[in-house]
């Protein structure tokens, strides 16, 4: 399990991350339904989100995202590197698989575009 700092302390990332609140899907791999979560912060190395229930490490998944740049939502493959439950709320800490580069370059366009608020 990796180690996830106190809220209170800065962690050193390779990818920097962008604080957003919005609504997104999740989809569990094997789990049929539709799990509404709120994006708590996003970069090309993966996103840090608040779900109903913690999840356990490893679990892998998809995160659903609709954008202002695209008809259809971008899918992100991605795992599940640390969950925690903290002040009420259950917090996950997700690491992405980019599946192609068209991929990778939406999530790039998403997160530099002036029309992304980081609001839904």
């Amino acid at each position: 399990m990796i180690e996830h700092p106190p809220m209170n302390q800065e962690r050193f990332r390779r990818v920097a991350r962008r604080g957003v609140r919005m609504t997104a899907i999740l989809r569990i791999d094997g789990n049929p339904a539709d799990c509404p979560v709120t994006l708590l912060d996003l970069g090309l190395g993966g996103a840090r989100l608040q779900i109903e229930q913690a999840l356990p490490t490893g679990t892998e998944a998809w995160l659903e995202l609709m954008t202002p740049l695209r008809w259809d939502p971008l899918v992100l493959r991605s795992k599940v590197v640390w969950s925690r439950y903290d002040s009420g709320k259950s917090l996950v800490g997700l690491q992405f698989f980019h599946e192609s580069h068209s991929l990778l370059y939406s999530l790039f366009e998403l997160l530099n575009t002036s029309e992304f608020e980081g609001e839904s």
